[in-house]
């Protein structure tokens, strides 16, 4: 048979070979026919295969194989060389089996495809080596092989393929006489066959537990599993395991001494694996012939029987084959370490040759840099110098600048005053006090224009830093609009203002105030009676766009390329003629900020213009203050509607704190919230919210509850003074007091405050926070919050925090700082350090390195620098302490 075979592998090889020379290769339309037949040869020889028609189903399979190497289809030739193989073992002829198998399996090694085809491709091909190493004893070599294939069905998450293996690796305890492994896998091989629904497994599962408890002569319990096997077998229609149970019952049979029922079970399986040519069956039914035979004393029968079962186990297992099984292996695997070898070989050269190149390369990176450095440096000196250069420049035009507008400045002032005497005594004739109208009023003109004379050398000069803000600029535009709304309601003109929504960002006041007022000053000097001006803020992406329109007369076209030009004047507009300098400066300062201004305009219909600025929010850092707490001093929140009053606490107070005023409780809390201060001193009695009010709302807030309260009022009872303690106060002071006493009681609370948290700080190096105070409860929270992270195995900054308390950064920043003593970002570190003392407590066998990963520090020096600098002692030392066992 083997020969037939081999003839016909050749010939239908030796024909596909011939096809090729006479056509060429295969064009494109030939290589999609193949690929679309092979799906269809493999499973029909399956088919062929599972019905014990074994040389159909090598036909077919051997035709794929073919097919799939024209084709260079390497998945679809590997699933050909284990299936081929497959069909031998079935055939008992191993040797060849083995040699397909090894095939396949080195083509998945030197394979770079990671599908999950071609991972479950060297998984079958490690299966076949199993049973094969099986069949012939070699338990080691198939444990190996069968743990192999396990481990590569676990990782496809295959439930049959795991079935498949534990059963196999069942088999081998089993056949070494340790009956207890075996079941304990032929277990967990039932539960993945439930798992999956496969019938066949299941059957093969019921049959290998009736092994077990027919080598335990517990027959009743083997016959139940094999009958239970043999009704499922019948079902699958599967000739080849059928005869498995079948073969089995009939042993079972022998053993009782049920000879009728088992000589009839012999009959029908010798018939069936003389069908299918199944040599291993043929073998295993002439051997219980001869067991039968012997003992009812029908010696040459049981001769006969013992005769014909040798025969066909010498044929499948003669001393040729199982030398050439273990050759073949030896030789793959000598082939596959000579290639491991010369790979190695390889790698060192190149690595050599990788280390030299590397070598010259750093070198002339070096080089390079060395010479990059120095051209910058000397770039950067030259800067430099050219700078400094510009600005002595800026500096020396601004001197003069400074100086001719204080000589203009000087004649003005008299000119001015005694124009304001004149025009002011009732004693001269109206004629001349028209006069000196108009010369106080062309007086003003001339001071404004060498006041914007100035604003425009300042602002090219760029001395000093703009006072940059951090808040709403639509709220800054508003204000400065309400200072038009009567001046524009006399003129006859409206004056409208829209946004759609606020719009947080950096800017200058000052800049801002400037140029809204040049735009719309000038809008309203050229806006006649009746007519509108509108003002519109809105937000494109990163950028900020205002509006300014009015409805005046409109600039001619020619003249509009001008109007930016420093004293350009259009000449047309009469008495509302300007002085040529406000646009000069307002387009100096936009595009000192990076912006644009550009104006359209149609004569008779109005003219409009365009400003677009970059946003940004630098100022806006999460922990720095820009206006508030800059001068490191505590900063305190003083609530009195009493304008009076508040300006003498604040007297008393801003040479030692920095103040914050508020008109009533309601802009105290909300100046609390935001800052978070050191300490606030209130009223009592107070419009919109009281003292008292103010005092619990601030107590019942996490955020706040932490700031010590003076109360300072003028009510003296001692049930007053109750309730003020009652309400939160820490403090409570008499009206008229004492500004010794003031300063005393505030320095005492801050003291005292600076006690408490220095107590945190060092309680919660220590251990995690308990949640029996207000302040005990808010750390705690972020606390939790922090672990939350930890957990997740997050990368861990203040925003995320903050985001999660529902909290800006800055307030955090002022909340913890105020408790502790320390940053948000030191109280992050803490917490990681506390939360790995926890760990290394709890599991003393873990190592420090998964410690340290566990609490989000990647790199362990640096978390034993942390660890040393949290709890004074490194990591190794906590941990052989007796108290963190």
């Amino acid at each position: 048979m083997l020969h037939t075979l081999t003839r016909l592998l050749w010939a239908t090889t030796l024909a596909f070979i011939l096809t090729c020379c006479q056509h060429g290769s295969p064009s494109e339309s030939e290589t999609q026919s193949i690929r679309d037949s092979l799906a269809t040869l493999r499973q029909q020889g399956k088919k062929e295969r599972d019905a014990s028609r074994y040389d159909e189903a090598l036909r077919l399979h051997i035709r794929g194989l073919d097919m799939a190497r024209a084709v260079g289809d390497s998945s679809e030739w590997i699933q050909a060389l284990n299936n081929i193989a497959t069909d031998y073992r079935r055939m008992g002829m191993l040797d060849v089996a083995q040699s397909y198998h090894y095939q396949a399996l080195s083509l998945c090694d030197e394979s770079s495809d990671t599908t999950y085809q071609m991972r479950k491709n060297r998984v079958k091909a490690l299966n076949g080596l199993g049973n094969i190493y099986l069949s012939i004893y070699s338990y080691d070599d198939a444990d190996s092989v069968f743990r192999q294939a396990l481990e590569g069905e676990h990782q496809l998450g295959s439930a049959t393929g795991q079935a498949i293996n534990y059963a196999n690796l069942g088999s081998i305890y089993s056949a070494r006489g340790d009956d207890e492994k075996a079941l304990d896998y032929y277990r967990q091989s039932m539960f993945y066959n439930k798992k999956d629904s496969n019938l066949l497994g299941m059957a093969l599962c019921h049959l290998y537990f009736g092994n077990i408890y027919e080598r335990r002569q517990q027959y009743d319990l083997a016959l139940r599993e094999y009958e239970q096997s043999d009704r499922m077998m019948t079902d699958l229609k599967d000739l080849w395991h059928a005869l498995e149970p079948r073969l089995a019952l009939a042993s079972v049979y022998y053993h009782t001494h049920e000879d009728a029922k088992a000589l009839a079970l012999l009959d029908r399986a010798d018939a069936t694996a003389r069908q299918i040519n199944s040599w291993e069956h043929i073998v295993e039914v002439h051997h219980l012939y001869f067991q039968l035979m012997q003992r009812q004393g029908r010696y040459h029968e049981a001769l006969d029987h013992h005769l014909i079962a040798t025969a066909y186990q010498d044929s499948i297992l003669d001393n040729e084959k199982l030398d050439r099984i273990h050759n073949i292996g030896i030789n793959i695997e000598r082939t596959r370490q000579q290639k491991m070898v010369d790979m190695a070989q390889n790698e060192l050269q190149t690595e050599k040759r990788i280390r030299q190149q590397s070598a010259w390369l750093f070198g002339l990176t070096v080089i390079l840099l060395l010479a990059v450095i120095s051209a910058l440096l000397y770039v950067q000196r030259m800067r430099h110098r050219s700078m400094e250069m510009m600005r002595e420049a800026s500096r020396l035009r601004e001197d003069f600048f400074t100086n001719i507008t204080h000589e203009f400045r000087t004649p003005l002032t008299v000119i001015l005053g005694l124009s304001r005497k004149i025009r002011e005594n009732t004693e001269v004739p109206q004629s001349v006090s028209d006069k000196a109208s108009t010369i106080e009023r062309q007086g003003n003109r001339l001071l404004t224009l060498v006041t914007q004379l100035l604003d425009i050398s300042k602002v090219k000069s760029v001395i000093g830093e703009p006072n940059w803000q951090h808040g709403n600029i639509c709220a800054q535009v508003a204000m400065l609009l309400e200072t038009y709304i009567d001046y524009a309601a006399n003129r006859g003109v409206t004056l409208k203002y829209h946004y759609d929504q606020a719009i947080e960002m950096d800017f200058v006041p000052d800049y801002v105030n400037k140029v809204m007022s040049n735009l719309v000053s000038n809008a309203l000097k050229f806006t006649p009676n009746g007519g509108t001006i509108s003002v519109n803020l809105y937000q494109r992406g990163d950028r900020l766009h205002i509006d300014v329109s009015d409805t005046g007369h409109g600039i001619s076209s020619d003249k509009l390329a001008h109007i930016f030009e420093p004293f350009y004047t259009t000449g047309d507009m009469g008495e509302a003629k300007g002085t040529g300098i406000g646009l000069a400066l307002t387009q100096e300062i936009i595009s000192h900020l990076n912006g644009t201004i550009t104006a359209e305009s149609q004569v008779g219909k109005g003219t409009t213009f365009h400003i677009v600025m970059p946003i940004q929010n630098r100022s806006a850092d999460p922990v720095t203050e820009t206006e508030i707490g800059n001068s490191g001093k505590p900063i305190i929140v003083v609530a009195e509607d009493n304008a009076d009053v508040a300006d003498l606490l604040c007297t008393q107070l801003e040479p030692f704190y920095e103040v914050v005023a508020a008109r009533d409780g309601v802009e105290a809390l909300k100046r609390a919230g935001e800052i978070i201060p050191d300490l606030v001193i209130t009223d009592v009695m107070m419009p919109n919210m009281d003292g008292m009010a103010l005092a619990r709302a601030i107590r019942a807030n996490d955020l706040t509850a932490h700031i010590p309260i003076i109360m300072v009022t003028a009510r003296v009872t001692e049930q007053d003074r109750i309730e003020g303690i009652k309400a939160g106060a820490d403090a409570y002071l008499v009206k008229p007091f004492n500004t010794e006493e003031l300063l005393t009681r505030v320095a005492k609370l801050l003291e005292q405050r600076i006690m408490l948290r220095d107590k945190y700080a060092q309680t919660i190096t220590q251990a995690p926070v308990t949640d029996d105070t207000i302040e005990d409860h808010f750390l705690a929270r972020v606390e939790q919050v922090i672990v939350a992270h930890i957990n997740k195995g997050e990368d861990i900054t203040v925003t995320m925090v903050a985001d999660d308390l529902n909290i800006t950064a800055r307030q955090l920043h002022r909340k913890v700082t105020g408790l502790i003593n320390q940053s948000p970002a030191a109280l992050i570190r803490i917490t990681r350090i506390n939360c790995a003392k926890t760990i290394m407590a709890a599991k003393p066998e873990m190592p420090l390195k998964s410690v340290a990963l566990a609490c989000g520090f990647t790199d362990y020096s640096h978390f034993a620098k942390v660890f040393r600098t949290v709890t004074g002692v490194s990591p190794t030392a906590w941990t052989a302490k007796p108290t963190a066992q």
